[in-house]
């Protein structure tokens, strides 16, 4: 198997995972538009900036050094950027729940 097909497939699946979540996430900012706070806009693109620096990172470590450690750097970056994007997601249940 060729490590550019390995490299295209994994980057094919965080890219639909990406825009099933994106979807997800709009549908729930136009239920809940009027309670948007700033600091889930904050952890929404802490969320984002991590995807994308997985994807340049990896990418650079995938050319310079071994491939492992290119598909583990996505892989943590990318479980910390879905951290962020379930958080942003949670921030206004939390608050409903405590009212």
């Amino acid at each position: 198997m060729d490590l550019y097909f390995l490299y295209f497939v994994l980057f094919s699946f965080v890219l639909i995972a990406l825009v099933l979540f994106m979807v997800f996430f709009t549908d729930e900012l136009k239920r809940i538009q009027g309670h948007f706070k700033w600091k889930q806009y904050i952890v929404y693109l802490s969320g984002s900036l991590f995807i994308l620096a997985s994807i340049l990172l990896s990418y650079l470590i995938y050319l310079h050094r071994p491939i492992w450690l290119a598909i583990f750097i996505f892989a943590v970056f990318n479980a910390m950027a879905v951290y962020f994007l379930y958080r942003a997601s949670t921030i206004v249940r939390e608050r409903e729940w405590k009212e």
